[in-house]
């Protein structure tokens, strides 16, 4: 997984016991989306994704969930937001 240009490190998902979450660009086809990046945790038959974010043409973020959708243009703050998603998401 490789970060965007202006964000020194992914931020945390939380901690677990498991080592269970983490941050992926997802293969498409034969290669990696390096445009995608997706907060995901892995169960026992998958590994969906909680929440994702894109970096867009105009060089900004859409962050989405399955519960909501942002465009945000600070990389910082695009990844807190869809960190702070997928964490929620691990409660319900």
């Amino acid at each position: 997984m490789i970060p965007p240009a202006g964000l020194a490190e992914m931020p945390s998902l939380g901690d677990s016991v498991y080592n269970d979450r983490g941050w992926r660009n997802p293969l498409r086809g034969e290669h990696f989306d390096r445009s995608l990046w997706e907060a995901y945790r892995i169960r026992a038959d998958s590994a969906p994704a909680l929440a994702s974010v894109r970096l867009v043409d105009d060089g900004t973020f859409e962050v989405s969930s399955s519960a909501a959708f942002a465009k945000v243009a600070d990389p910082q703050a695009a990844f807190e937001l869809a960190a702070g998603w997928a964490m929620a998401s691990l409660d319900r």
